[in-house]
């Protein structure tokens, strides 16, 4: 999992905290309740060790990350679960679910080509909550390249 920190580390980026984000403060996609559960008031306090044992603990292990046989769905189940949650991961992975509206085809059997599509899925979704939720917009190009560096990364 230690590549997977590394990449995630590199994406998600330092302390943030937003009047418009419905997350408010977060450190490396560690939100503040979640942050509190392991002992810290504050997520951007948090020591790296702390981190890589919340992810673990919180993102791989609950969205069974480790399954996969690919690196390139492990790390799209890795970065889901910590963007959408492991609802939004499990969300995401259903295969031939209905979701929001549309229902969507079965994953493909080849795990490189499900993680693209999965990716593709994502990027579908940002604009649906953008649409849903005007004022998200602002979170808009940010989440956009986000998934863009994710797809890159698995071959997309």
């Amino acid at each position: 999992m230690s590549l997977l920190n590394q990449w995630f580390s590199y994406r998600q980026g330092g302390c943030s905290a937003s009047a418009i984000s419905r997350m408010v403060r977060t450190y490396k996609g560690i939100i503040r309740s979640m942050a509190q559960r392991h002992g810290y008031s504050d997520p951007c306090t948090m020591p790296e060790s702390k981190i890589q044992e919340i992810y673990q603990a919180e993102y791989w292990n609950p969205a069974g990350c480790g399954q996969w046989r690919s690196a390139q769905m492990q790390l799209v189940c890795f970065d889901t679960a910590v963007n959408f949650g492991v609802g939004g991961w499990q969300m995401f992975s259903a295969q031939g679910s209905l979701r929001d509206g549309h229902c969507y085809r079965a994953l493909p059997r080849d795990e490189r080509e499900a993680a693209r599509v999965i990716v593709q899925w994502r990027l579908e979704f940002r604009d649906f909550r953008v649409s849903e939720a005007p004022d998200q917009r602002v979170f808009l190009k940010g989440w956009q390249n986000r998934d863009n560096d994710l797809l890159r990364k698995v071959g997309g």
